[in-house]
């Protein structure tokens, strides 16, 4: 980031957490400031090893923009992560992101490289005696930096390439208490014309890449104006 639309994602996800979160938000960008940001900015500069790491994985960039928040006395002890293609579609407190939320349907399989990491992620909580329920739902994610390090050190992370979301969720989360995202969270899959759109009722919205069109981009704007 900034991409094509120099952040216009990052852009309306911002408008709606400072429209929807119930509460007075402290919003930091990790990672690279588009034009138009003025707000609270952490920068990165990796060094060449691990831009030559993240170029092959993606997910290696996530895993060091996580390390650095934990290391980082710009960050709470307790914070919220949110990317930039998550938005607030109604108040939502941080007790309603507090409560662990999976995805109930999942099945795994080995169709992609995140499908192969989930599998990998499982069997590592599986060693330590965890559950393996599915919380990379794209959701925004609260961490707290006493049982990051925890994860960290247990699992031998970041320099072992895990889902964090997952590993944090079933590392932490006594599973008894995680509920199904269902309701809370409205995931797109594939693109919707703008009447399907007007009838979403959800505290978060997520999309695939696939989604994001003229359609979608347009209707968020109308959702999100200032």
């Amino acid at each position: 980031m900034p991409g094509p639309d120099q952040g216009l994602e990052l852009q309306l996800s911002i408008r709606s957490v400072q429209r929807n979160f119930d509460g007075d938000p402290q919003i930091t960008v990790v990672g690279t400031k588009p034009s138009w940001y003025t707000g609270h900015f952490i920068p990165l500069a990796p060094n060449q090893k691990c831009r030559e790491a993240m170029s092959r994985r993606p997910f290696r960039d996530t895993q060091f923009k996580l390390a650095h928040c934990l290391n980082s006395p710009e960050i709470d002890d307790k914070f919220v992560w949110m990317m930039d293609d998550v938005y607030m579609m109604k108040k939502t407190s941080i007790d309603d992101l507090e409560v662990p939320r999976f995805d109930p349907w999942y099945r795994v399989n080995m169709k992609t490289v995140w499908h192969q990491l989930i599998r990998i992620t499982f069997a590592e909580l599986t060693k330590h005696g965890k559950s393996n329920l599915q919380y990379g739902t794209h959701l925004p994610h609260v961490f707290e930096k006493s049982k990051l390090s925890e994860m960290f050190a247990k699992y031998d992370y970041p320099r072992q390439l895990l889902l964090f979301e997952i590993l944090y969720g079933n590392h932490v989360h006594n599973p008894a208490s995680a509920v199904p995202y269902t309701g809370f969270l409205r995931r797109l899959l594939a693109r919707v014309p703008e009447k399907q759109l007007n009838e979403i009722d959800c505290n978060i919205l997520n999309y695939q890449s696939r989604v994001w069109n003229s359609t979608m981009r347009d209707w968020l704007m109308e959702k999100f104006p200032e």
